[in-house]
Protein backbone atom coordinates (compact mmCIF):
# COMPACT_ATOMS: atom_id res chain seq x y z
CA UNK A 1 0.00 0.00 0.00
CA UNK A 2 1.11 3.29 -0.95
CA UNK A 3 0.69 6.97 0.30
CA UNK A 4 -0.04 10.67 -0.68
CA UNK A 5 -0.94 13.88 0.39
CA UNK A 6 -3.46 15.19 -1.43
CA UNK A 7 -3.01 18.78 -0.44
CA UNK A 8 -5.79 21.45 -1.14
CA UNK A 9 -5.49 25.07 -1.18
CA UNK A 10 -8.56 27.19 -1.19
CA UNK A 11 -8.30 30.41 -3.96
CA UNK A 12 -11.87 31.62 -2.99
CA UNK A 13 -13.80 30.92 0.32
CA UNK A 14 -15.25 27.63 0.69
CA UNK A 15 -18.61 25.88 1.77
CA UNK A 16 -18.76 21.90 2.06
CA UNK A 17 -22.19 21.44 3.05
CA UNK A 18 -23.71 18.53 4.94
CA UNK A 19 -27.06 19.48 4.91
CA UNK A 20 -27.02 21.20 8.43
CA UNK A 21 -28.40 24.51 9.43
CA UNK A 22 -28.98 26.57 12.49
CA UNK A 23 -31.80 27.98 13.08
CA UNK A 24 -32.24 31.36 12.72
CA UNK A 25 -28.57 32.42 11.93
CA UNK A 26 -27.70 29.93 9.64
CA UNK A 27 -29.49 28.19 6.39
CA UNK A 28 -26.41 25.85 5.00
CA UNK A 29 -23.65 25.17 7.85
CA UNK A 30 -19.88 23.77 5.84
CA UNK A 31 -18.60 20.27 7.38
CA UNK A 32 -17.42 20.72 10.53
CA UNK A 33 -15.35 18.47 13.15
CA UNK A 34 -15.13 19.79 16.95
CA UNK A 35 -15.68 23.27 15.51
CA UNK A 36 -12.43 22.70 13.07
CA UNK A 37 -13.83 23.02 9.39
CA UNK A 38 -13.18 19.58 7.21
CA UNK A 39 -14.04 18.76 3.67
CA UNK A 40 -15.80 15.58 3.53
CA UNK A 41 -14.28 12.40 1.75
CA UNK A 42 -17.26 12.02 0.10
CA UNK A 43 -17.33 15.09 -1.80
CA UNK A 44 -13.75 14.75 -2.70
CA UNK A 45 -14.01 11.12 -4.12
CA UNK A 46 -17.14 12.40 -6.35
CA UNK A 47 -14.97 15.79 -7.67
CA UNK A 48 -12.25 13.51 -8.38
CA UNK A 49 -14.68 10.95 -9.61
CA UNK A 50 -16.09 13.39 -12.28
CA UNK A 51 -12.94 14.78 -13.62
CA UNK A 52 -11.49 10.90 -14.36
CA UNK A 53 -15.36 10.75 -16.14
CA UNK A 54 -14.02 13.81 -18.06
CA UNK A 55 -10.58 12.33 -19.08
CA UNK A 56 -12.28 8.99 -20.23
CA UNK A 57 -14.98 10.76 -21.83
CA UNK A 58 -11.86 12.96 -23.87
CA UNK A 59 -10.11 9.51 -24.81
CA UNK A 60 -7.03 10.10 -22.70
CA UNK A 61 -7.73 6.65 -20.07
CA UNK A 62 -9.71 3.76 -20.07
CA UNK A 63 -12.97 3.38 -19.04
CA UNK A 64 -11.52 0.13 -17.26
CA UNK A 65 -9.12 2.00 -15.66
CA UNK A 66 -11.13 4.77 -14.31
CA UNK A 67 -13.91 1.71 -12.36
CA UNK A 68 -9.85 -0.21 -11.27
CA UNK A 69 -9.57 2.98 -9.63
CA UNK A 70 -12.27 4.32 -8.03
CA UNK A 71 -14.62 1.32 -7.78
CA UNK A 72 -17.64 0.12 -9.55
CA UNK A 73 -21.21 -0.10 -7.94
CA UNK A 74 -21.90 -3.28 -6.92
CA UNK A 75 -18.61 -5.12 -7.07
CA UNK A 76 -17.30 -7.72 -4.91
CA UNK A 77 -14.03 -6.02 -4.58
CA UNK A 78 -13.29 -2.60 -3.19
CA UNK A 79 -11.59 0.12 -5.37
CA UNK A 80 -8.12 0.86 -4.96
CA UNK A 81 -8.13 4.06 -4.25
CA UNK A 82 -9.07 5.12 -0.47
CA UNK A 83 -9.60 8.42 0.07
CA UNK A 84 -9.65 10.40 3.94
CA UNK A 85 -11.39 13.33 5.12
CA UNK A 86 -9.60 16.16 4.15
CA UNK A 87 -7.81 18.25 7.36
CA UNK A 88 -6.80 21.36 7.96
CA UNK A 89 -3.07 21.52 7.60
CA UNK A 90 -1.69 25.57 7.08
CA UNK A 91 -3.92 28.49 8.38
CA UNK A 92 -2.91 31.97 6.86
CA UNK A 93 -0.96 34.00 9.96
CA UNK A 94 -3.46 36.91 9.27
CA UNK A 95 -6.78 34.53 9.71
CA UNK A 96 -5.37 34.33 13.04
CA UNK A 97 -4.50 38.25 13.21
CA UNK A 98 -0.59 37.54 13.35
CA UNK A 99 1.68 39.99 11.25
CA UNK A 100 3.03 38.44 7.83
CA UNK A 101 6.37 37.97 9.74
CA UNK A 102 4.89 35.56 11.90
CA UNK A 103 3.98 33.48 8.87
CA UNK A 104 1.12 30.58 8.80
CA UNK A 105 0.46 28.13 11.46
CA UNK A 106 0.96 24.46 10.10
CA UNK A 107 -0.58 21.50 11.72
CA UNK A 108 1.43 18.85 10.65
CA UNK A 109 -0.32 15.98 13.17
CA UNK A 110 -3.74 16.88 13.00
CA UNK A 111 -4.90 14.67 15.32
CA UNK A 112 -2.87 15.38 18.07
CA UNK A 113 -3.85 19.32 17.81
CA UNK A 114 -7.13 17.89 18.10
CA UNK A 115 -7.05 16.33 21.15
CA UNK A 116 -5.37 18.69 22.73
CA UNK A 117 -7.92 21.03 21.28
CA UNK A 118 -10.85 19.03 23.12
CA UNK A 119 -8.82 18.54 26.27
CA UNK A 120 -8.42 23.07 26.70
CA UNK A 121 -10.24 23.97 29.28
CA UNK A 122 -10.85 27.53 27.13
CA UNK A 123 -11.19 26.33 24.19
CA UNK A 124 -14.48 24.89 22.69
CA UNK A 125 -15.94 24.09 19.56
CA UNK A 126 -17.66 27.59 19.31
CA UNK A 127 -14.20 29.29 19.66
CA UNK A 128 -12.44 26.97 16.61
CA UNK A 129 -15.63 27.87 14.72
CA UNK A 130 -15.64 31.60 15.34
CA UNK A 131 -11.84 31.93 14.28
CA UNK A 132 -11.98 29.15 11.01
CA UNK A 133 -15.28 30.04 9.20
CA UNK A 134 -17.25 33.60 8.46
CA UNK A 135 -20.94 33.77 7.43
CA UNK A 136 -21.83 34.89 3.33
CA UNK A 137 -25.40 35.86 2.69
CA UNK A 138 -27.14 36.67 -0.48
CA UNK A 139 -30.38 36.56 -1.60
CA UNK A 140 -32.23 36.98 -5.34
CA UNK A 141 -33.21 39.62 -6.83
CA UNK A 142 -36.78 40.29 -8.55
CA UNK A 143 -36.62 40.73 -12.23
CA UNK A 144 -39.21 43.47 -12.53
CA UNK A 145 -38.71 45.95 -9.44
CA UNK A 146 -34.78 45.36 -9.35
CA UNK A 147 -34.90 44.91 -5.31
CA UNK A 148 -34.34 41.94 -3.04
CA UNK A 149 -37.05 39.51 -3.12
CA UNK A 150 -39.01 39.06 -0.22
CA UNK A 151 -37.97 35.65 2.10
CA UNK A 152 -35.11 34.93 -0.33
CA UNK A 153 -32.00 35.65 2.15
CA UNK A 154 -29.92 32.75 2.61
CA UNK A 155 -26.84 32.99 4.90
CA UNK A 156 -24.14 30.56 4.51
CA UNK A 157 -21.31 29.56 6.52
CA UNK A 158 -17.89 29.17 4.37
CA UNK A 159 -14.20 28.59 5.26
CA UNK A 160 -12.42 31.59 4.06
CA UNK A 161 -9.73 31.23 1.15
CA UNK A 162 -6.10 30.56 1.57
CA UNK A 163 -6.37 27.64 4.09
CA UNK A 164 -4.07 24.77 2.75
CA UNK A 165 -6.13 20.91 3.73
CA UNK A 166 -5.05 17.74 3.39
CA UNK A 167 -6.56 14.43 2.73
CA UNK A 168 -5.22 11.22 3.06
CA UNK A 169 -4.66 8.93 -0.03
CA UNK A 170 -3.92 5.21 -0.11
CA UNK A 171 -3.71 2.96 -2.67
CA UNK A 172 -3.69 -0.78 -2.29
CA UNK A 173 -1.19 -2.47 -4.59
CA UNK A 174 0.39 0.23 -5.92
CA UNK A 175 3.47 -0.07 -8.38
CA UNK A 176 6.14 1.79 -7.85
CA UNK A 177 6.82 4.91 -5.40
CA UNK A 178 5.03 7.63 -8.44
CA UNK A 179 1.08 8.13 -8.20
CA UNK A 180 -0.95 6.40 -11.22
CA UNK A 181 -0.99 8.81 -14.32
CA UNK A 182 -4.92 9.14 -13.90
CA UNK A 183 -4.91 9.70 -10.60
CA UNK A 184 -2.17 12.64 -10.93
CA UNK A 185 -4.53 14.09 -13.97
CA UNK A 186 -7.55 13.98 -11.82
CA UNK A 187 -5.90 15.82 -9.19
CA UNK A 188 -4.32 18.64 -11.14
CA UNK A 189 -8.17 18.72 -13.31
CA UNK A 190 -9.69 19.15 -10.24
CA UNK A 191 -10.37 23.21 -9.91
CA UNK A 192 -13.84 23.45 -7.66
CA UNK A 193 -15.02 22.01 -4.28
CA UNK A 194 -18.61 22.79 -2.34
CA UNK A 195 -21.60 24.65 -3.41
CA UNK A 196 -21.54 27.69 -5.05
CA UNK A 197 -19.08 26.95 -7.60
CA UNK A 198 -20.43 29.54 -10.34
CA UNK A 199 -20.76 31.96 -7.93
CA UNK A 200 -17.44 32.68 -6.76
CA UNK A 201 -16.98 30.00 -4.21
CA UNK A 202 -14.99 26.68 -3.80
CA UNK A 203 -12.55 27.37 -5.98
CA UNK A 204 -9.16 25.30 -5.14
CA UNK A 205 -5.87 24.39 -5.92
CA UNK A 206 -4.57 20.26 -5.68
CA UNK A 207 -1.05 18.75 -5.42
CA UNK A 208 0.18 15.29 -4.39
CA UNK A 209 2.81 15.35 -1.90
CA UNK A 210 4.92 12.81 -0.07
CA UNK A 211 3.03 10.86 2.66
CA UNK A 212 5.28 11.07 6.52
CA UNK A 213 3.51 9.11 9.04
CA UNK A 214 3.01 9.81 12.11
CA UNK A 215 2.99 7.51 15.41
CA UNK A 216 -0.48 6.07 15.85
CA UNK A 217 -1.30 6.46 19.38
CA UNK A 218 -3.91 4.28 19.42
CA UNK A 219 -1.87 1.49 18.46
CA UNK A 220 1.60 2.46 20.11
CA UNK A 221 0.84 -0.42 22.89
CA UNK A 222 -0.45 -3.31 20.23
CA UNK A 223 1.73 -6.10 19.97
CA UNK A 224 1.44 -10.01 18.92
CA UNK A 225 0.48 -11.88 22.18
CA UNK A 226 3.14 -14.88 22.70
CA UNK A 227 1.18 -16.43 24.80
CA UNK A 228 -2.38 -17.00 25.77
CA UNK A 229 -2.88 -17.76 29.41
CA UNK A 230 -6.45 -19.70 29.53
CA UNK A 231 -8.23 -20.65 26.40
CA UNK A 232 -6.33 -19.36 23.46
CA UNK A 233 -8.12 -15.83 23.01
CA UNK A 234 -6.89 -12.13 22.57
CA UNK A 235 -8.77 -9.14 23.69
CA UNK A 236 -9.31 -6.48 20.88
CA UNK A 237 -10.24 -2.77 21.62
CA UNK A 238 -11.32 -0.99 18.37
CA UNK A 239 -11.48 2.76 18.64
CA UNK A 240 -13.39 4.60 15.52
CA UNK A 241 -11.21 6.91 13.51
CA UNK A 242 -14.25 7.47 11.18
CA UNK A 243 -18.20 7.17 11.81
CA UNK A 244 -18.57 3.52 10.69
CA UNK A 245 -21.95 2.18 8.58
CA UNK A 246 -23.51 -1.24 9.72
CA UNK A 247 -27.23 -1.67 8.68
CA UNK A 248 -30.06 -2.69 11.45
CA UNK A 249 -32.86 -4.42 12.37
CA UNK A 250 -34.41 -1.81 10.41
CA UNK A 251 -32.46 -1.75 7.20
CA UNK A 252 -29.47 1.00 6.43
CA UNK A 253 -31.05 4.16 5.96
CA UNK A 254 -33.00 3.90 9.01
CA UNK A 255 -30.97 2.47 11.82
CA UNK A 256 -27.93 1.04 12.58
CA UNK A 257 -26.74 -1.46 15.14
CA UNK A 258 -25.51 -1.19 18.51
CA UNK A 259 -22.26 -2.92 18.38
CA UNK A 260 -19.45 -4.04 16.06
CA UNK A 261 -20.32 -7.43 14.19
CA UNK A 262 -17.84 -10.36 14.81
CA UNK A 263 -18.66 -11.15 11.27
CA UNK A 264 -17.45 -7.29 10.03
CA UNK A 265 -14.16 -8.43 11.89
CA UNK A 266 -13.71 -11.41 9.93
CA UNK A 267 -14.60 -9.83 6.51
CA UNK A 268 -11.73 -7.29 7.38
CA UNK A 269 -9.29 -9.98 8.24
CA UNK A 270 -10.05 -12.52 5.75
CA UNK A 271 -9.35 -9.57 2.95
CA UNK A 272 -5.94 -9.01 4.69
CA UNK A 273 -5.26 -12.55 4.77
CA UNK A 274 -5.92 -13.60 1.47
CA UNK A 275 -4.03 -10.09 0.22
CA UNK A 276 -0.89 -11.07 2.29
CA UNK A 277 -0.64 -14.82 1.13
CA UNK A 278 -1.66 -14.43 -2.46
CA UNK A 279 -4.87 -16.49 -2.29
CA UNK A 280 -7.21 -14.43 -4.79
CA UNK A 281 -10.31 -16.33 -5.97
CA UNK A 282 -8.95 -19.26 -4.91
CA UNK A 283 -8.76 -18.23 -1.04
CA UNK A 284 -11.44 -21.19 -0.70
CA UNK A 285 -8.83 -23.79 -1.24
CA UNK A 286 -6.24 -23.00 1.21
CA UNK A 287 -6.52 -25.26 3.98
CA UNK A 288 -5.96 -22.53 6.20
CA UNK A 289 -7.45 -20.20 5.14
CA UNK A 290 -10.73 -22.48 5.54
CA UNK A 291 -9.65 -23.99 8.78
CA UNK A 292 -9.70 -19.71 9.91
CA UNK A 293 -12.45 -18.62 8.07
CA UNK A 294 -15.21 -20.78 6.60
CA UNK A 295 -14.62 -24.09 9.34
CA UNK A 296 -15.08 -21.72 12.48
CA UNK A 297 -11.22 -21.96 13.68
CA UNK A 298 -11.18 -19.06 14.82
CA UNK A 299 -14.26 -17.50 16.96
CA UNK A 300 -14.94 -13.82 16.64
CA UNK A 301 -16.95 -12.24 19.18
CA UNK A 302 -19.03 -9.13 18.47
CA UNK A 303 -17.45 -5.73 19.58
CA UNK A 304 -19.48 -3.73 22.10
CA UNK A 305 -19.09 0.02 23.65
CA UNK A 306 -16.12 -0.01 26.04
CA UNK A 307 -16.27 3.81 28.21
CA UNK A 308 -14.27 5.17 31.36
CA UNK A 309 -17.02 5.33 34.28
CA UNK A 310 -16.77 5.16 37.59
CA UNK A 311 -13.17 5.75 37.42
CA UNK A 312 -11.99 2.73 35.04
CA UNK A 313 -12.52 1.43 32.00
CA UNK A 314 -15.81 -1.10 31.32
CA UNK A 315 -17.38 -2.98 28.80
CA UNK A 316 -21.23 -2.76 28.34
CA UNK A 317 -23.14 -5.24 27.07
CA UNK A 318 -26.77 -5.83 25.95
CA UNK A 319 -28.94 -5.16 28.69
CA UNK A 320 -30.48 -8.44 30.73
CA UNK A 321 -34.21 -8.75 29.87
CA UNK A 322 -35.45 -9.06 33.80
CA UNK A 323 -34.07 -5.10 34.02
CA UNK A 324 -36.52 -2.36 33.03
CA UNK A 325 -37.18 1.19 33.71
CA UNK A 326 -39.85 2.62 35.53
CA UNK A 327 -41.82 4.53 33.64
CA UNK A 328 -43.24 7.28 35.74
CA UNK A 329 -39.83 6.96 37.87
CA UNK A 330 -36.56 9.05 36.67
CA UNK A 331 -33.78 6.47 35.83
CA UNK A 332 -34.96 4.16 38.52
CA UNK A 333 -34.62 0.29 37.25
CA UNK A 334 -36.56 -2.33 38.56
CA UNK A 335 -36.48 -6.11 38.13
CA UNK A 336 -39.50 -7.92 36.58
CA UNK A 337 -38.20 -10.86 39.01
CA UNK A 338 -39.54 -9.33 41.72
CA UNK A 339 -42.80 -9.67 42.28
CA UNK A 340 -43.86 -6.54 43.59
CA UNK A 341 -41.63 -4.74 40.73
CA UNK A 342 -43.50 -7.07 38.47
CA UNK A 343 -46.93 -4.84 39.21
CA UNK A 344 -45.10 -1.38 38.11
CA UNK A 345 -45.53 -0.03 34.71
CA UNK A 346 -42.58 -0.17 33.19
CA UNK A 347 -40.40 0.36 29.63
CA UNK A 348 -37.98 -1.33 28.02
CA UNK A 349 -34.44 -0.76 28.03
CA UNK A 350 -32.91 0.39 25.37
CA UNK A 351 -29.49 1.42 26.23
CA UNK A 352 -26.49 -1.43 27.26
CA UNK A 353 -25.14 -2.40 30.85
CA UNK A 354 -22.01 -2.85 32.71
CA UNK A 355 -22.68 -4.55 36.37
CA UNK A 356 -19.11 -3.01 39.15
CA UNK A 357 -20.13 -5.92 41.56
CA UNK A 358 -17.37 -4.42 44.53
CA UNK A 359 -19.36 -1.43 44.64
CA UNK A 360 -22.84 -2.84 43.58
CA UNK A 361 -23.96 -0.66 40.91
CA UNK A 362 -24.85 -0.62 37.31
CA UNK A 363 -24.26 1.27 34.53
CA UNK A 364 -26.23 1.71 31.54
CA UNK A 365 -25.02 3.31 28.32
CA UNK A 366 -26.61 3.93 25.09
CA UNK A 367 -24.00 3.93 21.55
CA UNK A 368 -24.04 7.66 20.12
CA UNK A 369 -24.72 7.49 16.75
CA UNK A 370 -25.87 10.52 14.18
CA UNK A 371 -27.39 11.23 10.41
CA UNK A 372 -25.26 11.78 7.56
CA UNK A 373 -26.99 13.17 4.63
CA UNK A 374 -25.55 12.02 1.02
CA UNK A 375 -25.96 13.47 -2.80
CA UNK A 376 -25.73 11.01 -5.84
CA UNK A 377 -25.66 13.18 -9.18
CA UNK A 378 -27.07 12.53 -12.23
CA UNK A 379 -25.81 10.61 -14.59
CA UNK A 380 -25.63 13.29 -16.79
CA UNK A 381 -22.97 15.39 -16.11
CA UNK A 382 -24.33 18.60 -17.18
CA UNK A 383 -26.91 18.35 -14.18
CA UNK A 384 -25.70 19.44 -11.15
CA UNK A 385 -28.57 18.52 -8.33
CA UNK A 386 -30.43 15.51 -8.15
CA UNK A 387 -33.76 16.18 -9.79
CA UNK A 388 -35.74 12.92 -8.89
CA UNK A 389 -38.87 15.39 -7.77
CA UNK A 390 -38.64 17.15 -10.76
CA UNK A 391 -39.28 14.60 -13.50
CA UNK A 392 -41.85 12.45 -14.56
CA UNK A 393 -41.80 8.80 -13.07
CA UNK A 394 -39.63 6.09 -14.26
CA UNK A 395 -36.70 8.55 -15.29
CA UNK A 396 -33.80 6.37 -14.12
CA UNK A 397 -30.21 7.50 -13.26
CA UNK A 398 -30.96 11.00 -12.62
CA UNK A 399 -29.45 11.25 -8.89
CA UNK A 400 -30.45 10.80 -5.71
CA UNK A 401 -30.61 12.16 -2.24
CA UNK A 402 -30.45 10.05 0.60
CA UNK A 403 -29.64 9.66 4.58
CA UNK A 404 -27.41 6.98 6.32
CA UNK A 405 -27.50 6.17 10.14
CA UNK A 406 -24.17 5.43 12.20
CA UNK A 407 -22.23 5.05 14.67
CA UNK A 408 -20.34 8.09 15.55
CA UNK A 409 -16.38 8.11 15.35
CA UNK A 410 -14.65 8.73 18.43
CA UNK A 411 -15.93 5.52 20.71
CA UNK A 412 -14.32 2.56 21.51
CA UNK A 413 -15.29 -0.95 21.36
CA UNK A 414 -14.33 -4.33 22.71
CA UNK A 415 -14.67 -8.07 22.46
CA UNK A 416 -12.76 -11.13 21.80
CA UNK A 417 -11.31 -13.58 19.32
CA UNK A 418 -10.78 -17.33 20.07
CA UNK A 419 -8.52 -19.92 18.27
CA UNK A 420 -5.48 -22.43 18.51
CA UNK A 421 -2.31 -19.86 19.06
CA UNK A 422 -0.72 -20.40 15.63
CA UNK A 423 -3.90 -18.73 13.72
CA UNK A 424 -4.48 -15.98 16.28
CA UNK A 425 -1.10 -15.16 15.63
CA UNK A 426 -0.99 -15.15 11.57
CA UNK A 427 -3.92 -12.75 12.12
CA UNK A 428 -2.07 -10.36 14.76
CA UNK A 429 0.37 -10.49 11.86
CA UNK A 430 -1.33 -9.22 9.49
CA UNK A 431 -2.93 -6.50 11.45
CA UNK A 432 1.04 -5.70 12.40
CA UNK A 433 1.39 -5.11 9.11
CA UNK A 434 -1.02 -2.47 8.59
CA UNK A 435 0.01 -0.56 11.49
CA UNK A 436 -3.08 -2.02 13.12
CA UNK A 437 -5.46 -0.23 11.45
CA UNK A 438 -8.21 -1.70 9.27
CA UNK A 439 -11.95 -0.72 7.72
CA UNK A 440 -14.88 -1.82 8.72
CA UNK A 441 -19.04 -1.57 7.11
CA UNK A 442 -19.64 0.08 4.28
CA UNK A 443 -18.86 2.97 1.65
CA UNK A 444 -15.01 2.32 3.04
CA UNK A 445 -13.13 3.67 0.32
CA UNK A 446 -14.58 7.48 1.56
CA UNK A 447 -15.18 8.92 4.60
CA UNK A 448 -16.40 5.72 6.45
CA UNK A 449 -15.26 2.60 8.39
CA UNK A 450 -11.41 4.09 9.18
CA UNK A 451 -10.68 2.27 12.94
CA UNK A 452 -7.57 1.05 15.12
CA UNK A 453 -7.31 -1.73 16.54
CA UNK A 454 -5.27 -2.84 19.83
CA UNK A 455 -4.49 -6.53 20.79
CA UNK A 456 -3.50 -8.37 24.41
CA UNK A 457 -4.30 -11.32 26.03
CA UNK A 458 -7.61 -11.68 27.32
CA UNK A 459 -8.11 -12.92 31.07
CA UNK A 460 -9.07 -16.33 31.34
CA UNK A 461 -12.99 -16.43 30.98
CA UNK A 462 -13.27 -12.96 32.48
CA UNK A 463 -15.88 -11.50 30.00
CA UNK A 464 -18.00 -15.13 29.88
CA UNK A 465 -18.03 -15.68 33.60
CA UNK A 466 -18.94 -12.32 34.79
CA UNK A 467 -21.77 -11.50 31.82
CA UNK A 468 -23.17 -14.96 32.65
CA UNK A 469 -23.90 -13.70 36.52
CA UNK A 470 -26.77 -11.35 35.11
CA UNK A 471 -27.59 -13.37 32.05
CA UNK A 472 -28.69 -16.35 33.86
CA UNK A 473 -29.82 -14.43 37.37
CA UNK A 474 -33.60 -15.97 37.02
CA UNK A 475 -31.53 -19.18 38.52
CA UNK A 476 -29.67 -17.11 41.31
CA UNK A 477 -31.16 -17.66 44.82
CA UNK A 478 -30.85 -14.46 45.98
CA UNK A 479 -30.09 -10.84 45.22
CA UNK A 480 -29.24 -7.30 46.64
CA UNK A 481 -29.87 -3.43 45.98
CA UNK A 482 -27.53 -1.62 44.16
CA UNK A 483 -27.23 1.81 42.62
CA UNK A 484 -27.95 2.74 38.88
CA UNK A 485 -25.57 5.40 37.12
CA UNK A 486 -26.76 6.42 33.68
CA UNK A 487 -24.56 7.81 30.95
CA UNK A 488 -25.64 10.06 28.21
CA UNK A 489 -23.95 10.77 25.42
CA UNK A 490 -20.65 12.21 24.84
CA UNK A 491 -19.25 10.65 28.49
CA UNK A 492 -21.61 13.46 30.57
CA UNK A 493 -22.52 11.11 33.70
CA UNK A 494 -26.01 11.59 35.47
CA UNK A 495 -26.10 9.65 38.56
CA UNK A 496 -29.40 8.86 40.32
CA UNK A 497 -30.52 6.27 42.95
CA UNK A 498 -32.54 4.12 42.68
CA UNK A 499 -33.19 0.50 44.46
CA UNK A 500 -32.88 -2.31 42.27
CA UNK A 501 -32.69 -6.11 42.29
CA UNK A 502 -29.24 -7.18 41.17
CA UNK A 503 -27.48 -10.15 40.51
CA UNK A 504 -24.54 -10.67 42.78
CA UNK A 505 -21.93 -13.44 42.53
CA UNK A 506 -22.56 -16.59 43.31
CA UNK A 507 -24.63 -19.13 41.32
Amino acid sequence: MKCWWLEITLKSDLCAATGDSEQAVTNMKTALEHGLPIIPAKRLKGCLLNEGKEIVSNGFAAQSELADLFGRPGASHPARLHIGDAHIYRIPGFLLGKERADGDVVLENYEKELRELIRHPELGEDFAERLLTRLRTRTAIDKVLKTAQKTTLRTMQVVPRGIVFRSLLELSDAQGQTPPQLLKWCVKALRHVGLGITRGYGEVSCTLAEYVPHEQDAAKNSRIPKDFPGENAMEYEIELQNPVLFSGSRGLYEDCCDYIPGSAIMGALAAMYIADHGLGADAHRDEVFSRIFLRDGVCFGNGFLKAVVGGQDRTFYPAPAFLALEKRGEGRLINRLNGDDEKKRRKELSGQTAFDWEDSKVYLADVEKEVRLHHQRPKNRGIGHAVNDLIQAGAVDMGQFFSYMCISGGQRFSGVIRGNAGDLQALAACLEKRSWTLRLGRSRTAEYGNARIRLFPAESGQQEARSGQWRCGCCLPWFSSVRAVRKRRQNKINTTYAPIIAVRDGH
